[in-house]
C-alpha cells in the first residue's frame, strides 16, 4: 500500500480516523494508533480518550453490578422487620418489603446473565 498524500512512498500504517494510508512523514504515532499529521490528530486524540473513558466505565460497572440489588434487598427486609416490630403484618408494609425483595432478586439474576453474556473487553 501507498501512502495516500505521497504517491511513491510506502505506507506505514492507516489514520485511525480517515483511514487514509500513511508514510512515515505522514504519520503522527499516538501510541495505539496513527492519524494524519495536523488532519486528524485532534480527531484521534478524542477517540483514544473515549476508549479509555469506557474502559474506566466497564470497571466501575463490574465493580458496582451488585450494589442496587443489595440496596433494593436491604430496604425490603427492613420493611419486613419494622412491620414485625410494629405489631402485626400490614399488607402495604410486608407487601412492599416483599416487592422490593423479589425486585432486588430479579435485578441480581439480569445483572449475572449480563455479566456471563456481555462482551469482554481487551484490556
Amino acid at each position: 500500500m501507498k501512502c495516500f498524500a505521497h504517491r511513491t512512498a510506502d505506507a506505514v500504517g492507516i489514520c485511525r480516523a480517515c483511514q487514509k494510508g500513511l508514510c512515515a512523514g505522514c504519520a503522527v504515532d499516538h501510541g495505539h494508533a496513527l492519524s494524519c499529521r495536523g488532519a486528524c490528530e485532534s480527531e484521534v486524540a478524542f477517540i483514544r480518550k473515549q476508549t479509555l473513558t469506557s474502559r474506566k466505565l466497564l470497571a466501575a460497572q463490574r465493580r458496582n453490578r451488585y450494589l442496587a440489588p443489595a440496596f433494593f434487598g436491604v430496604i425490603g427486609l427492613l420493611f419486613i422487620g419494622h412491620d414485625a416490630l410494629e405489631g402485626g403484618p400490614s399488607l402495604f408494609e410486608s407487601g412492599l418489603g416483599a416487592l422490593l425483595i423479589l425486585f432486588a432478586v430479579a435485578v441480581y439474576l439480569a445483572n449475572r446473565r449480563w455479566a456471563k453474556e456481555g462482551p469482554s473487553d481487551g484490556a
